[in-house]
């Protein structure tokens, strides 16, 4: 069977997407874990600190948008996709979320994110809401799947 013109473009483009993935995920896989206090002698700290506080505020908005959607005590689910490290655990847990699916394409940030919410889950006080780990391409896979998989158990 011949390709169309088109048909070879996608598939073209398809073995590029999936060789600039791996280019990405191994850049990500190879980042050395430096610790706060490198992290507070960045260059783009500041920039870092808003791109936070509007991830932080939209993620509010729209929990408590999700929340009055619900009735009491109905579960919360999010997919945090490109999850990186887990920088976004306190959030999750502030927003009072029942269950979480991290999916990263670095498998290295996966199993990193998925250590600290260990972590986070030892020194928190209270329940904190259970997690799956992803290391997959979120553009490629569908994970919808897995969130399907989750709703049936």
């Amino acid at each position: 069977m011949e390709l169309s013109s088109n048909d070879a473009k996608l598939s073209q483009n398809s073995s590029q997407g999936s060789y600039h993935s791996e280019i990405i995920a191994d850049h990500y896989n190879a980042l050395e874990e430096k610790g706060l206090i490198a992290r507070d002698n960045s260059r783009i700290i500041h920039m870092r600190n808003f791109n936070n506080w509007i991830k932080s505020t939209l993620l509010s908005v729209f929990l408590k948008r999700v929340k009055a959607s619900k009735k009491e005590g109905e579960d919360i689910n999010v997919l945090d996709m490109g999850c990186g490290k887990g920088g976004d655990l306190f959030k999750w847990r502030d927003g009072g979320v029942t269950h979480a699916i991290f999916a990263d394409l670095a498998e290295t940030s996966v199993r990193q994110c998925e250590q600290r919410y260990e972590d986070l889950k030892r020194r928190s006080g209270k329940r904190l809401f259970s997690a799956e780990f992803i290391s997959a391409d979120c553009t490629r896979v569908c994970l919808l799947l897995f969130c399907c998989y989750h709703e049936l158990l």
